[in-house]
């Protein structure tokens, strides 16, 4: 198809081109979409109507706590009933599993942050290869070592001797030897200079040799995006990728750990969002680290934990404590049951004048939204232009269901015109 106007000649050109180049994405949204739950680290199964909503989101991963000092209260001696009951309700709704183990217990007298001394990590090591043989199954994904241990100051050299002792032990048993290892959940922001210095540490020390991924709480004030798009910055996707890249020959890739953004009271809370704002977010940081292939990644919170507006840590959740739902979980929900099978057709995003879009089996679904924080603002909306197939219609909505649904039509020469804010759009042939 030729191509007339100036923006028309522009689109069409790098969509022809892109996609005849591009080869299709393998992992799709309900394979990396996940959500952060507490069941494991409060020790309590969650109520039948909290599990009826898990399910109901449709997603197939989450990630949750396994306290070792809950299983191991006598040296030598595990008590496993808590975590079967968990595990076999999880298998039952067919939820796979990042295992975030604390390594703490006061028995070895490790209080803090991981063990600091050989024969305690020479206990957790064995701990853990007898949790991963217990329960290590197609739905059991993960297993990540310890939580923030950069927040908690642990210095990188004793952080290394603890995972170096329980990875040996792991992959030099047959019970275990395949267990993905991860971690380490390194807390981190957008301007959190320490966090990359702490992980370049680590990493000079020899951790990329040793796990599976690189885990990352990728939190920041403001857009979702910022994650994937600053250009190969260190505390990016793109710039933690070339830091794995330069010390190992592994094949070893990032994950999203845990990331979210709390609704609490703005006059009291630290970077809050309102509720519509969550809901952008959740969909659009799912739908971003999709484009950039990454292999999980994991919103926190599930639900809301506590009941205190101002208390930041309470508002983190897509649900009510009841398990009613905030407008995010309407968003995710929507977003998974649209696109959570489809298949993307270009590793990144669909080339489009303004705004961002995502194309999903061979054109006949699309995602379209702008990179805007709206927060606590008037919805903004601006026209994002792209080429789809020609003379085709779609049905398109928003996520959260703000906007009625409208019949959008592709012209002579492919082009559609999406009206889009801050909130997801799905368009569907």
């Amino acid at each position: 198809t030729e191509c007339s106007a100036t923006m028309a000649a522009s689109i069409c050109l790098m969509g022809l081109l892109t996609f005849a180049l591009s080869a299709q994405a393998q992992l799709r949204l309900r394979d990396i979409a996940a959500v952060n739950q507490h069941w494991g680290l409060h020790a309590e199964l969650p109520s039948s109507s909290e599990l009826q909503a898990f399910q109901a989101l449709g997603i197939k991963m989450s990630r949750t706590g396994m306290r070792w000092a809950d299983i191991e209260q006598t040296q030598g001696v595990y008590n496993w009933t808590f975590y079967d009951q968990l595990t076999r309700e999880l298998d039952s709704h067919d939820v796979g599993t990042l295992w975030c183990i604390h390594p703490q217990n006061p028995i070895y007298n490790a209080t803090t942050g991981v063990p600091n001394d050989p024969a305690a990590n020479k206990a957790f090591s064995h701990f853990l290869v007898a949790a991963i043989a217990r329960y290590n199954n197609p739905n059991i994904t993960f297993w990540e070592l310890s939580n923030e241990p950069n927040l908690a100051d642990i210095d990188p050299r004793t952080y290394m001797d603890f995972v170096s002792t329980s990875v040996q032990l792991v992959r030099n048993t047959n019970s275990t030897a395949l267990a993905s290892v991860v971690g380490p959940a390194l807390g981190m922001n957008v301007v959190d200079k320490e966090a990359v210095v702490w992980l370049e540490a680590v990493g000079d020390l020899g951790l990329f040799d040793l796990i599976d991924y690189v885990t990352v709480h990728w939190y920041r004030p403001g857009q979702p995006e910022t994650a994937t798009t600053l250009n190969g910055a260190p505390a990016s996707v793109a710039g933690v990728r070339q830091m794995i890249e330069s010390r190992t020959d592994r094949n070893v890739d990032v994950i999203s750990g845990e990331w979210g953004y709390t609704t609490a009271n703005p006059a009291q809370a630290h970077h809050p969002v309102d509720e519509t704002t969550q809901a952008n977010y959740i969909t659009r940081m799912w739908l971003t680290m999709l484009a950039s292939n990454v292999r999980l990644a994991n919103w926190y919170d599930w639900i809301e934990d506590c009941d205190d507006d101002g208390n930041r840590e309470c508002r983190f959740g897509i649900v009510h404590p009841d398990a009613s739902p905030k407008p995010a979980f309407v968003a995710a929900q929507t977003l998974l049951a649209k696109l959570g099978d489809a298949v993307l057709d270009l590793n990144g995003h669909w080339p489009a004048i303004n705004g961002t879009v995502l194309s999903f089996d061979n054109q006949s679904k699309f995602a379209v939204w702008l990179n805007v924080n709206t927060n606590y603002t008037t919805a903004y909306y601006e026209p994002v232009s792209f080429t789809a197939r020609s003379g085709t219609c779609y049905q398109a909505q928003d996520v959260i269901g703000l906007q009625p649904p409208v019949q959008l039509c592709s012209d002579e020469l492919g082009i559609v015109t999406v009206n889009a804010s801050g909130t997801p759009v799905v368009l569907m042939a």
